[in-house]
């Protein structure tokens, strides 16, 4: 797979791949590397939410105080839960939309269907990645930003597979 898409990318001119890049019908490594890109889009807006809620609403930074004591790991994992449930939603609708306009292709299930499935398969990949990252805080005190890593780490990866497989035509 990867090896024809360099063939392609080889063979070709720029508009010609780009024609392809922005295309439905994009080879599935094109594909892939489009998926990422909402990928990117929809962390950018979770994390912007995230990191500005743990930094003024909902205190999830180590280090930091309330009052003058300081944050327990129960409470950081607290508030991280909260703050990620919050930039979930708004990253949902993003990378939703950003998916059936530039990636794969609707049709499979009806619309609002589809945007249920694409939110279902979405929690799966939160609450895997939660468990990924705030149970650790909790349990072993681990860095927030790590947390966050891990949390955004095991979401692409179960989202990728159940939207590409389940919920989209192609």
């Amino acid at each position: 797979m990867i090896q024809d898409g360099v063939q392609f990318v080889k063979k070709n001119d720029l508009p010609t791949i780009w024609a392809a890049f922005v295309s439905h019908d994009a080879h599935p490594l094109l594909q892939f590397v489009k998926y990422g890109v909402c990928g990117v889009m929809a962390v950018v807006v979770h994390n912007a939410i995230f990191y500005a809620l743990a930094y003024t609403r909902f205190p999830a930074i180590e280090g930091m105080t309330i009052g003058d004591q300081p944050l327990s790991d129960g409470l950081r994992a607290r508030n991280v839960v909260i703050c990620n449930s919050v930039g979930f939603a708004f990253a949902n609708v993003v990378a939703y939309l950003t998916n059936v306009l530039w990636v794969f292709r609707s049709g499979r299930h009806h619309r609002v269907l589809e945007f249920v499935l694409f939110t279902l398969v979405a929690l799966i990949g939160f609450v895997a990645g939660l468990a990924g990252g705030p149970l650790l805080i909790k349990l072993f005190g681990i860095s927030t930003h790590i947390a966050q890593f891990l949390f955004v780490f095991t979401s692409v990866v179960v989202n990728y597979l159940s939207r590409k497989f389940l919920i989209f035509k192609r």
